[in-house]
Parts: structure tokens; C-alpha cells; sequence
């Protein structure tokens, strides 16, 4: 099965002087469309030793490079370091005012199954990139505390307490981002007609 596909999690600055942010790429829980990594396949990405890290989505737009990735849990996590280009420091002022950037992991699937949320369980991807993205759809997104500390209280468990948070209007920030996503994806449904 080959099939182009792409994350969104939400990144942080982080305080290490070597990197520009640290964030937990992905993790076992379901996305969006209901699907989630195999641990497994996780846990093969950290043999990553570096990868590019594009603006957007944009190969034409390369704005650094992505390290240290390991698993923390059932989260995968690594780092980012900013080019001293324009558009590096431009993602860095903005990391810098603490706008909430987001990454998308861009990458193929080699192996998958149905999984119990009507989604793909990844058994085998190949890591393509990941880009630093405007607005995160994954519902998962974690942010990575100051210190690096994970908050497990701040993650959504499942697609659908999302949906019930956003039902209760108890989050005008997830709100904002579904109405994002709702957005592109009609979008995309009508390109394809």
C-alpha cells in the first residue's frame, strides 16, 4: 500500500541553546481521521539521524532540519533546528512572540490495517519530512512544556472527546481549528471533482 499522508501536531520553543523547538512528532493515539502509529512503527523512526524540515509543505522552501528523535512513551519526539535564512529566522521570531506554530509529518505508507476507529493502524511508514505548518489538525497536538515535561492531562484521548468539547463549546481555540480543517477539506473535495 502506498499512500502520501500527513500528521499536524503543535510545537513549542524550547530552551536547549543547540535547537530552535522540541515537539512530540506523533504518538499511538488516533488522529483526525482515526488514525494512529503502531508503536513499532514509531519506535523504527528514531533510527532518523536528520531530516529536512520544510515551510508548509513547500520543497521549495527548506527551512532546517529535524534531530534527536526518540520515543518518550508512546510519543515520538525530536528537535528542530532553524537555517540562518530569511525564512529561518523569520519561523524563529515567530517561535520567539510564542505563536503557536504547528509541524506536519509528511510521510509513505508501506503497511497498514484497519484499525477499532474506523481508521489505519501504521505498521510501516517511510518519514519523507516535516514541515512547520500555520494551523495543526490533529486533535492530539501536544504541547512540550518550557522544561520538556509532558502535561498528560492536556491531551484529547479520541476523536470523539474532541467533537464533545467542541459540542459543549468548552475550546474557542479547538473550535477555531476545526473550522480550519472543515475548511481545507472542503477544499480538497472539491479539487478532486
Amino acid at each position: 500500500m502506498t499512500k502520501n499522508k500527513s500528521l499536524n501536531v503543535e510545537l513549542q520553543k524550547g530552551v536547549d541553546g543547540n535547537y530552535d523547538a522540541k515537539f512530540v512528532v506523533s504518538s499511538t493515539a488516533p488522529d483526525r481521521m482515526g488514525d494512529t502509529f503502531s508503536k513499532e512503527s514509531l519506535q523504527k523512526l528514531t533510527a532518523t539521524n536528520k531530516l529536512v524540515a520544510l515551510w508548509q509543505h513547500n520543497s521549495n522552501q527548506p527551512c532546517g532540519y529535524w534531530e534527536n528523535f526518540k520515543m518518550v512513551g508512546n510519543k515520538l519526539v525530536a528537535s528542530l533546528k532553524l537555517a540562518d535564512t530569511n525564512l529561518g529566522k523569520m519561523i524563529r521570531s515567530l517561535l520567539d512572540s510564542d505563536v503557536p506554530l504547528a509541524s506536519s509529518v509528511g510521510f509513505r505508507i508501506v503497511d497498514a490495517v484497519e484499525n477499532s476507529t474506523n481508521g489505519l493502524k501504521f505498521l510501516d511508514v517511510d518519514l519523507m519530512e516535516i514541515s512547520v505548518v500555520s494551523t495543526p489538525a490533529n486533535p492530539q497536538a501536544v504541547l512540550l512544556a518550557k522544561s520538556y515535561g509532558f502535561d498528560d492531562s492536556i491531551f484529547t484521548p479520541s476523536k470523539e472527546s474532541a467533537s464533545g468539547l467542541l459540542t459543549a463549546g468548552k475550546s474557542e481555540a479547538l473550535n477555531k481549528v476545526n473550522n480550519s480543517i472543515m475548511r481545507i477539506q472542503s477544499w480538497q473535495l472539491s479539487q478532486k471533482k
